[in-house]
């Protein structure tokens, strides 16, 4: 009997979008639609919504300054014992959260723009959407319908953007990019531009500025329409074909950098004007002679994407980490902004995706660069990427008198771990120390002395953060940035998680470094039913199942738990077997009574102890299985 037949979830480093980690398995499936006229646009959309304040019109519904708590609704029944998944469409939201109401059931509220999915349990009587007294709200494509087959998709939260290793070694943020929105990016009129004057025209698929002068006024072009929206992250390219006199730069919303040759140049901006869309501008600086053309403008979606990552080659993995500060403010320097010495800067195309670095030559004259400030008695871990002249692997001591450079927390060379560094690929390196300082001040950084070697090397992507290990890269321009908390989760899965028995398996490794005791679990959005899997010290893993019964628990140690482990937790009560890449470690004969699993969750089910660390596959069986296929999943 092959595995298959008996899975019921495949969580892998697979496909995704912005908030949400596609599963391999099951493939969801829903039923037919609930509503009636959910798009707005059947010809008399009052004979199916009862709208009260809103306003239905043009395709969508439309609340202004709500005078009491506002509802759209619907008269459907569903079934009790049956889920239902949601979604609305939020095109405009000011000053009120949004709502669903069936029954009893009330959803989480939501505040923000775009595609909203929730999953509710059947009800009788009236479907609503609320918004609450003063608030404002567009909405569009309300539907409701059963599902058949639920979703394992695990739902990612973060709020911010991060980085990963991509498939190509580049060190880049996680990303989705939207679709193309401008129009005539590649000029074959001036439909869409505005062209400022005769200096400026577009001839042939260009932008062209022909010895056009630096006037007080704007010499250029401008998108006829602005685009987009405050508060978004967008990827701006564009390419200069050619530039014999001035400048040329873009304006959107500041100006952003002159650029004075040839070639293709990206982008990406958060507009933070305080209007509600901007537009994009392209000016000549001085009399200029210049050329442009494909001009493309794409939404970035940066915060809650998943990180799928390639650190050291091979197959990718989920990263999950916690929350971060980068405390250097400039991590890509490119002018001395503080303790220097004896160092240049120099614009440089680094194969993991840098574009400058801080050089220290390869002399007898004692260098050294500081960024950042740390305070006694705090834990901190000073990490940067290093490229040797000679292409050799770097050497990091803690003593002057050998290895080719130091790391140095709180004013002081020697104590804390020097970190095994780690390859990027194509000769960088990424080294790093972690320290509890023993100094509040601001010497912190990459030290060279004359009784060391005398190899040059070139240094970027400085970090310091508080912790005990270093995490990915948080890019910095001006001031600290700070990445929040992986959250994983998916629930409203009872139906694909056998609370009588079956297997967790994961595949994982903890960050290096990293020694705090993060769980993987089934539960019941508690940690009063789980079945959990975890590594409790450096080189133990451990389980937990926590059932109406006492707690069964079980840990087997020396194993490397910084390397990937395949690990599966067989429950089903009177048999209970831990197996570990292939072999059965540990087994347990206690009687368990498992109810109501229905969530898979990076931590306990109650947020406590959540996990860090890399994740290449997680699955879900509903039945207990033979030895036979335990060993054929564990190797």
């Amino acid at each position: 009997m092959s595995l298959l037949d008996d899975v019921s979830i495949v969580v892998t480093p697979n496909g995704y979008k912005a908030g949400e980690l596609y599963a391999v398995i099951p493939v969801p499936t829903l039923g037919t639609e609930e509503l009636t006229c959910g798009n707005f646009e059947c010809a008399v959309p009052t004979d199916y919504w009862n709208n009260g304040e809103w306003v239905i019109s043009g395709g969508v519904a439309t609340l202004t300054a709500a005078t009491g708590t506002a509802y759209i609704s619907q008269g459907i029944g569903l079934d009790a014992a049956k889920t239902y998944e949601v979604t609305v469409d939020v095109i405009a939201l000011s000053g009120t959260p949004l709502y669903i109401r069936h029954g009893a059931i009330t959803s989480a509220p939501w505040s923000t723009l775009g595609v909203h999915t929730e999953y509710i349990t059947g009800s009788s009587g009236t479907f609503y959407i609320r918004a609450n007294s003063g608030g404002s709200a567009t909405i569009d494509n309300i539907s409701v319908k059963e599902v058949l087959v639920a979703s394992a998709d695990m739902d990612v939260t973060r709020a911010t953007a991060a980085t990963r290793v991509d498939e190509d070694g580049l060190v880049n943020y996680a990303e989705v990019i939207g679709g193309e929105l401008v129009t005539d990016g590649e000029f074959p009129s001036n439909t869409n531009w505005n062209e400022s004057n005769a200096a400026c025209e577009i001839i042939g698929g260009k932008a062209v500025w022909t010895s056009a002068p630096n006037s007080t006024g704007f010499t250029g072009i401008n998108l006829n329409n602005a685009i987009c929206e405050i508060g978004k992250t967008y990827k701006i390219t564009y390419t200069i074909d050619s530039i014999t006199e001035g400048g040329l730069r873009i304006r959107f919303p500041d100006f952003g950098t002159q650029f004075n040759s040839s070639g293709t140049y990206p982008l990406t901006v958060t507009n933070t004007l305080t209007a509600t869309s901007t537009n994009i501008y392209f000016q000549g600086l001085g009399t200029t002679t210049a050329s442009i053309s494909n001009v493309s403008v794409k939404e970035v979606d940066r915060d809650n994407v998943p990180r799928i990552d390639y650190t050291g080659g091979g197959c990718p993995h989920i990263l999950a980490e916690p929350q971060r500060t980068n405390l250097v403010l400039n991590s890509e320097p490119t002018t001395n902004e503080g303790a220097a010495a004896n160092i240049t800067y120099e614009s440089f195309s680094w194969a993991i995706g840098f574009d400058n670095c801080v050089v220290f030559g390869d002399n007898s004259v004692a260098r050294y660069w500081y960024g950042s400030s740390v305070t006694s008695g705090t834990e901190y871990t000073l990490s940067a990427y290093i490229l040797m002249d000679d292409n050799s692997e770097p050497v990091v001591s803690n003593d002057i008198s050998s290895g080719d450079f130091s790391l140095n927390i709180g004013n002081a060379i020697g104590g804390g771990t020097i970190n095994a560094s780690v390859s990027m690929g194509n000769n960088i390196w990424r080294v790093s120390k972690t320290k509890v300082s023993t100094q509040t001040t601001s010497n912190n950084g990459v030290l060279k002395y004359t009784t060391q070697s005398s190899k040059g090397f070139k240094v970027v992507g400085y970090q310091m953060e508080v912790g005990s290990y270093p995490t990915s890269y948080i890019p910095t321009t001006g001031s600290t940035v700070t990445r929040n908390q992986d959250i994983f989760t998916r629930d409203g899965i009872g139906s694909l998680i056998n609370s009588t028995e079956g297997v967790l398996f994961i595949e994982m490794a903890r960050q290096e470094g990293d020694t705090s005791a993060g769980i993987i679990s089934l539960n019941n959005g508690t940690a009063s039913q789980t079945v959990a899997l975890y590594y409790f010290s450096t080189g133990t893993i451990y389980f937990d199942i926590i059932s109406s019964s006492p707690t069964v628990s079980g840990g087997v140690g020396g194993f490397n738990t910084y390397n990937f482990n395949k690990i599966a937790l067989k429950y089903k009560s009177g048999d209970i077997a831990l197996w570990v890449n292939g072999v059965e470690v540990l087994t347990r004969t206690n009687a368990i009574s498992l109810t109501g699993l229905n969530k898979i969750s990076f931590d306990y089910g109650s947020g406590a102890l959540p996990f860090f660390g890399k994740v290449k596959q997680l699955q879900v069986y509903n039945t207990a299985l033979t030895d036979a296929q335990l060993t054929s999943l564990t190797t």
